[in-house]
């Protein structure tokens, strides 16, 4: 997907994302003290700006569709919380788990590496997992199905990266540590898996008794990345 942002506009239609050609319009020509020709300029309609309550009302019924377990329902709310308002992130990274509840992990990672570099804070402070599930049960059902696909699966970098950021969400620093330790370890050039483990790591050190031996984490450069092109990416998010 690597297209130039200037000749390309992206919306989403169903979940699709359908790539429409940009149309460069003729620039007017104008003389000093010339009036502008019919049409040069577009109004906007006037009204006031949207409400915090309008901003945040297709998060919210994402995340009732969500609770409920329907996860496509609360998928399409989160693709329009990403269009209509500035919690795009917040609606990326809640879409990245529509994804993994339903066991698709690869786009699960990718829309959370995208939301992650839209929203830094959440990788320090991951969302809480129990905020969208309704039943534990559901997720510990889910995180089952994550675990066996990676009992499989050893080397799916991805799958590990999901699991790390699911167990972080759900409390278990020390199992997100493992998880975000063996994606790291499956690609050493993976800055935010090395940024979502010294996360966990501090998350970690502060409950561990004294006795208890944490490994400091690898020298790596500690720094964000750029909101990263996806690479051979399916035509649904991102």
């Amino acid at each position: 997907m690597d297209r130039p942002l200037e000749t390309v506009l992206e919306t989403y239609v169903d979940e699709q994302v359908v790539e429409r050609p940009v149309i460069e319009q003729p620039s007017v020509q104008m003389q000093p003290g010339e009036p502008l020709p019919a049409g040069a300029v577009t109004l906007l309609p006037s009204g006031d700006a949207p409400s915090e309550e309008a901003l945040l009302a297709p998060l919210e019924r994402g995340d009732a569709a969500f609770a409920a377990g329907d996860y496509a329902e609360a998928r399409r709310h989160y693709i329009r919380a990403q269009l209509d308002g500035p919690y795009a992130g917040e609606a990326t990274l809640a879409y990245a788990l529509t994804r993994f509840a339903e066991g698709d992990y690869s786009l699960a990672a990718m829309a959370l590496r995208r939301g992650l570099t839209m929203v830094p804070d959440a990788i320090d402070r991951p969302l809480d997992l129990l905020h969208f599930y309704a039943d534990s049960g559901e997720l510990d059902a889910h995180l089952l199905a994550v675990t066996a696909h990676l009992a499989q699966h050893p080397d799916d970098a991805y799958g590990w990266f999901v699991l790390g950021y699911v167990r972080f969400g759900s409390g278990d620093a020390v199992g997100a540590l493992a998880a975000f330790d063996r994606a790291a370890a499956l690609d050493s050039q993976d800055q935010l898996a090395y940024l979502l483990r010294d996360a966990a790591l501090a998350a970690v050190r502060p409950t561990a008794p004294s006795n208890a031996e944490v490994p400091d984490p690898p020298a790596e450069p500690q720094q964000v990345p750029e909101s990263e092109p996806l690479q051979a990416a399916p035509p649904e998010l991102l």
